[in-house]
Parts: structure tokens; C-alpha cells; sequence
């Protein structure tokens, strides 16, 4: 089974081939999520992967490239072939500060990001139904909505199919 861990950052799991743009410890294959590479650098063949784990990564993406994203995840994995995506949930967080449950300056943070280095900002939010529609855009079939089940609480999440 060839699964891959998309936009790992520091997050590294040895059953997944690990890919981030950025190189760092752990990182298998160095590229963008919207030009998949095997690791001798070739772009991934169509149907060529059996699941994709993408765990905050697409807000990172600029929203001229999501549609991109997307329609590469679905080309590289193989029917049946399943797309984790873990991102945070704006309606929520958005909710939560007008109810005065977090104060803006964490609310910013969820939403743009840490900015603590180049690559670690948000372009994008998303709720449920953004999310759910930009996957069935290019093809998958949502299975759930379920996030990590040790996910924090502003994360939102899919899992969807390639039918």
C-alpha cells in the first residue's frame, strides 16, 4: 500500500512516504501538493497511490492553485483510493470569537496561520461545505466529516473517496 503524508512539515510517519515543499528531518519527497513526485523526483503516475493524508496543508495553498490541488490528488490515487484532509473550521472559530469565547489575537492565528517562518501562513479558510464542495469538485465522494480523533478543537475534517 503507497500512502503519502502531504504538507508533513514536522509531522513524519514511517508507514507514509513524507512530503512537504520544504526539506527537513523526515522529509522523503521535497514538492508541492499540487505536482506530487516519487522519490527519484518523477511527477506520480495516474492511479498510482492508495491514500493521501493531508493534514493542514490546504489552507496553505493560494486559492488559484486549489482546484489544482485537488484534481492532482485525485489523478495520483487509484479508484478506491481515499484523501484525508484536515484543515481549520473558520465557521467555528469564527463563531466562537463573536461569542467571546477566544479573543482575537488566537482567532487570527487559526485563521492566517503563525507566520512564524515563509511558509507557515493561510491563504484559504474553510468550512464544511467549502471543503466538501472543492473534493467533490474534482471528483471524490465524501465518506465523512470526522477529524482526528485527537484533534484540537477548531479542526475540521473529510475523508473522501475516488470512485
Amino acid at each position: 500500500m503507497i500512502k503519502y503524508n502531504i504538507g508533513c512539515g514536522k509531522e513524519i510517519f514511517a508507514d507514509y512516504i513524507n512530503c512537504d515543499i520544504f526539506n527537513g528531518k523526515g522529509v522523503d519527497v521535497v514538492c508541492p501538493v499540487w505536482e506530487l513526485r516519487d522519490k527519484d523526483y518523477k511527477f506520480l503516475q495516474d492511479s498510482s497511490i492508495d491514500e493521501i493524508r493531508a493534514s493542514h496543508v490546504i489552507e496553505h495553498v493560494s486559492p488559484d492553485l486549489l482546484k489544482k490541488t485537488v484534481d492532482e490528488w485525485y489523478r495520483v490515487l487509484k479508484p478506491e483510493g481515499k484523501v484525508f484532509v484536515y484543515c481549520p473550521n473558520a465557521a467555528l472559530i469564527f463563531s466562537d470569537y463573536l461569542d467571546g469565547q477566544i479573543p482575537m489575537i488566537e482567532a487570527s492565528r487559526f485563521l492566517f496561520g503563525e507566520h512564524d517562518f515563509s511558509g507557515n501562513v493561510h491563504h484559504v479558510c474553510f468550512d464544511q461545505a467549502r471543503l466538501n464542495t472543492l473534493l467533490m469538485m474534482a471528483g471524490f465522494s465524501i465518506l465523512d466529516h470526522n477529524g482526528r480523533p485527537d484533534a484540537y478543537r477548531y479542526e475540521l475534517g473529510a475523508t473522501a473517496v475516488k470512485l
